[in-house]
């Protein structure tokens, strides 16, 4: 029978001493001797010729939320010679679950002949967090670690929720069917701005505090002074210059920039005003602390104050964490 050299002289490949009396037992019945030429005793050998196998754990496919934790389920090698050889496994891994996107996973193994096995592969899917509730869809944006919705929501509350979407003959008088004033609005029906300004419903305090879904909340005054550090709000070391503890308008102008519709953070805040009044000057947002707000105005500058529970907002939802 050929020894290895011979297949080597013969111009054969990957004929080893581990797999020579497989790759005889191919080549020898089938060989017509000096006849056979190189590609024919190569196609024999290689019959003979078993490379390891590689087996994936887990799924195929597997889709995850941004910002989710990946753990690699792994995969399982065996050679017909050297038997299960999972720990010479080379994994590649580059996925990167902060940022959106599809990636492929693979793994590579060679058994001690050398003889590779078919690559296997895993997809990763990373898709952008959504907010899903009563049939609409929230795209959201992440700044620093937290997830907002990147609109103002449009949403009814599953508390105080006695809306009043039709225009009233007065902007003071609010009021629901059963006489009490309303808690919400479903549009704009002062006569500023344009239509284009406009961003969600308006609520009072009492009803924000029951529109965002689970999972999701109304944002804190500490979630919004949160907002406002990771994007440059610089504070200091007593509250008249610790602009983070403000009531008051904000002149850290880098701050609203960023958020304001076409800003570098993707907030993309609107000036959608409130239901009477403002559309086109400035935005308005609810949070859950008392009742504390936010207030963006063009140039930038932002506001934060507590004012009165009945006065309607926009509001903005923020993910648990």
């Amino acid at each position: 029978a050929p020894t290895v050299q011979q297949y080597i002289d013969a111009g054969v490949t990957d004929v080893t001493d581990d797999n020579l009396a497989a790759v005889n037992a191919q080549v020898g019945p089938a060989s017509t001797g000096d006849s056979d030429t190189t590609a024919e005793i190569q196609t024999l050998a290689n019959t003979g010729i078993t490379v390891p196998v590689i087996t994936l754990l887990g799924d195929a496919t597997v889709s995850l939320a941004l910002g989710s934790t990946y753990n690699d389920a792994g995969a399982t090698a065996v050679d017909n010679i050297d038997g299960p050889i999972t720990s010479s496994i080379a994994t590649v891994n580059p996925v990167n679950v902060n940022t959106v996107g599809t990636y492929t996973v693979t793994y590579n193994v060679s058994d001690a002949a050398g003889n590779a096995a078919t690559q296997v592969t895993r997809e990763v899917i990373i898709e952008a967090v959504v907010m899903t509730v009563d049939g609409q869809t929230y795209s959201t944006v992440e700044i620093g670690n937290q997830i907002w919705t990147a609109s103002n929501v449009s949403i009814v509350p599953t508390g105080f929720n006695e809306g009043n979407p039709e225009h009233m003959d007065s902007p003071t008088v609010w009021t629901g069917a059963d006489g009490e004033p309303g808690e919400y609005y479903t549009h704009f029906w002062g006569t500023t701005g344009t239509a284009a300004d406009e961003d969600g419903y308006y609520y009072t305090r009492a009803a924000a505090i029951n529109v965002c879904p689970a999972g999701w909340r109304l944002p804190s005054d500490q979630d919004w002074k949160d907002l406002e550090q990771e994007l440059g709000m610089p504070a200091g070391p007593a509250d008249h210059q610790n602009l983070l503890n403000r009531t008051s308008w904000s002149q850290h102008t880098g701050v609203g920039t960023q958020l304001l519709a076409g800003g570098t953070s993707g907030f993309n805040a609107k000036f959608a005003g409130q239901p009477h009044s403002n559309r086109g000057i400035y935005a308005y947002f609810w949070s859950s602390t008392e009742s504390y707000y936010r207030q963006l105005r063009s140039d930038g500058s932002v506001r934060r104050d507590n004012g009165q529970s009945t006065n309607s907002m926009s509001v903005r939802c923020l993910k648990n964490n």
